[in-house]
């Protein structure tokens, strides 16, 4: 009876015996191992770990949905209260052998679910597609999927490449794999390397795709991601087409990934020609991403709110911006984002008369796969003109080759300390 569990725990809590942390009850340590030993004398013990995986299982299922919805909120705080059990779950079906509900959990925790403030799925997916008899599964794709996009976002972009090219290629189709991951994956993966008529090809499909779906959450997100991708070869027009279509698709479904992440896009297209009005949507992203810890959309935004404040003249404040994104990113592992925010940085250190270490920071932001990109190869020439008129050619060239160099972990110490020094007066 619900009354009486609700008593039963409302005791255990006075008694201090178990913690109401106001989204989960955690229950002491020394109790947690006293209840394990004496499961262990019940003589089946194994009944009571399979029966927290299935439960744990469904809630992952149910929880990626509430995800998708209105009360995307709601379900996060859940969700992230219940990260401790969904481990031990995962940990048990893979100590156990059993791929199934492995896959399930990890299918279901990649997509949008990992734009929140959560990665280990990453590294659960790259055990998973390890495991025996993981290519039978009929979620092995989107697990692949999972894994592929973990590896692209901690910048391993070509290794990323080939598990999502392989993840299409044993696609069971969009009604069976999750988020329609494998071909997101490859679409993500193009867009990351500047092939922007892939990109925005492969992230149409997705959008028709999910439309004939009835999903209007992943419809506008991969309508908002081929308008992103268009915007980078600067064919601005149909870019913002496409970020007002999915901005219309995302308000009516009242969820705040959906919505926040298509005005970001919006900013991002807006920022070419009008960085004030860009400035004024990354607010209204950001208000919406905060509360649902939608990273990846706060990662987005802060991206194009530095570029919007460096081409309207204030430099300081966009070190400022893309120095809280270097260190968001970076406790994240989401390399992509310490590389944007460190060629952001660059240029602004240099028109701060700072112009050593933003020489080492475009070295480094050279070896991004984007850096072909005709508009961003633009901006880094002029960006290189301007510094060799203030440190000569040869002096430029080592800095350059120093920072190309750089790992993405000594590329953050530096834009850290380079952003303290813009700060001196």
């Amino acid at each position: 009876d619900r009354a009486d569990v609700d008593e039963l725990i409302g005791s255990l809590v006075d008694k201090s015996m178990v913690v109401n942390t106001g989204t989960s009850l955690v229950l002491l340590e020394t109790l947690r191992r006293y209840g394990q030993e004496r499961l262990a004398r019940t003589g089946d013990p194994h009944r009571f770990r399979n029966n927290h995986l299935a439960h744990y299982v469904s809630f992952v299922m149910e929880a990626h949905d509430g995800l998708l919805g209105p009360d995307e909120v709601a379900w996060w705080y859940r969700l992230e209260g219940a990260w401790s059990n969904i481990r031990a779950a995962f940990r048990w079906a893979k100590e156990t052998g059993r791929a199934e509900p492995a896959a399930t959990i990890v299918a279901h925790l990649g997509g949008f679910v990992a734009w929140h403030p959560i990665d280990e799925q990453f590294d659960w997916a790259v055990e998973l597609v390890e495991m025996d008899g993981a290519e039978e599964l009929e979620l092995y794709p989107s697990c692949l999927a999972v894994a592929a996009h973990g590896t692209i976002g901690r910048g391993d972009i070509v290794a990323g490449h080939e598990r999502a090219a392989r993840a299409v290629e044993v696609s069971r189709g969009p009604a069976v794999d999750v988020d329609q991951c494998p071909h997101w994956s490859l679409a993500y993966s193009h867009q990351v390397q500047g092939h922007v008529d892939l990109g925005a090809e492969l992230y149409g499909e997705l959008a028709q795709r999910a439309g004939q779906l009835g999903r209007p959450v992943e419809q506008s997100c991969f309508l908002a991601g081929a308008a992103l991708t268009l915007g980078t070869g600067e064919q601005l027009d149909d870019a913002l087409a496409l970020a007002r279509q999915a901005r219309a698709l995302a308000e009516p479904t009242g969820n705040p990934l959906a919505r926040s992440f298509t005005l970001a896009t919006e900013a991002g297209i807006w920022f070419y020609t009008d960085p004030a009005h860009s400035l004024e949507l990354t607010d209204r992203a950001l208000a919406l991403a905060g509360p649902a810890q939608v990273e990846m959309v706060t990662f987005t935004a802060r991206q194009y709110r530095a570029l919007c404040l460096r081409r309207l003249g204030h430099d300081q404040q966009a070190v400022a911006v893309a120095c809280e994104l270097v260190r968001s990113s970076r406790r994240q592992g989401a390399w992509t984002f310490v590389g944007l925010a460190v060629g952001v940085m660059a240029g602004a250190l240099e028109a701060l008369d700072h112009p050593e270490p933003a020489a080492e920071l475009a070295g480094f932001a050279s070896t991004m796969p984007w850096a072909s990109v005709p508009v961003v190869q633009a901006r880094a020439s002029r960006l290189r003109q301007r510094l060799e008129s203030r440190i000569g050619s040869e002096r430029l060239t080592e800095l350059t080759e120093t920072g190309r160099q750089l790992s993405p972990h000594q590329a953050a110490d530096l834009a850290e300390h380079a952003a303290d020094l813009a700060r001196t007066p």
